[in-house]
């Protein structure tokens, strides 16, 4: 979606070059929120140790869960994944008509290459639907012991287009 935007005010913003064709963007918007959060896998680990596992599943997904045990450094997946959560959830809350979601619901998989995305289940997306989002973007980067993710919340656009 973002992509079929840029290259739609790479044409001289509104005209296609190609044809009489008036592209018609509904909404001021292209960017309804940007989140950032930043963990310290120290403190991660201090909280697994003082309460183990089980406060971990009340606040991630089984499937995070379980690819953690699968990952070579497994608090870092797990710090990872609660950057992402806290950043998607200052990207869009502030949006929906609550202020609030649980942040739990959000789930960060990997794509085969590696790159991380939010996975959006039935609860994401009627939070998403309630903001006005149409897709998220996330990045995650790790300095030494801290992991830094951004969430950036585009709004779904309606285009029309019409021809002349």
């Amino acid at each position: 979606m973002f992509f079929e935007f840029v290259q739609i005010f790479a044409k001289k913003i509104g005209r296609d070059k190609n044809s009489k064709t008036k592209i018609d963007l509904r909404g001021e918007e292209v960017i309804r929120g940007v989140g950032i959060d930043m963990v310290d896998v120290n403190e991660l680990k201090r909280l697994h140790e003082v309460f183990s596992e089980n406060v971990f599943c009340r606040i991630f997904t089984p499937t995070e869960m379980e690819r953690s045990r699968q990952s070579s450094k497994p608090i870092e997946y797990l710090a990872e994944r609660f950057a992402v959560k806290e950043a998607v959830f200052k990207a869009v809350a502030h949006r929906t008509t609550k202020k609030s979601f649980d942040f739990r619901i959000v789930e960060t998989l990997n794509r085969p290459d590696g790159y991380p995305y939010v996975n959006v289940n039935d609860r994401l997306q009627a939070v998403l639907d309630n903001a006005n989002v149409g897709e998220l973007f996330i990045s995650i980067t790790t300095q030494n012991q801290y992991i830094t993710a951004i969430a950036i919340a585009e709004e779904r656009m309606e285009v029309s287009i019409c021809q002349k």
